[in-house]
């Protein structure tokens, strides 16, 4: 069996205020930044209240991994990832121990 080499993409942490830069990803209904634009690899995600995106990727920080797959598929990999975290099949792992958000 061949293994999927996965490295380090972003930390994902949701967030209410707006921030500098911000891109709306409409499918999701989530504002998001730019990573790799953060000295620290961080991405903020400010959700839309209709968003269809639940649970613990909503409400708490995550971890990203690179597939190592073509942009174009990776993105449509995340965006599946994105709306399948609740049933955990998502490679999108929830920081665990950190509470959810106040």
């Amino acid at each position: 069996m061949n293994a999927v080499r996965l490295e380090f993409d972003h930390v994902g942490i949701p967030c209410s205020d707006v921030q500098p830069d911000e891109t709306f990803v409409e499918a999701t209904r989530v504002w998001v930044t730019n990573p790799r634009q953060h000295p620290q690899c961080l991405e903020f995600l400010r959700y839309e209240d209709d968003s269809p995106v639940k649970g613990p990727l909503r409400e708490r920080p995550h971890v990203a991994e690179r597939l190592g797959l073509p942009v174009a598929i990776e993105h449509d990999v995340r965006a599946a990832a994105m709306a399948e975290i609740d049933s955990g099949s998502a490679r999108a792992g929830c920081m665990a121990g950190v509470p959810g958000p106040r």
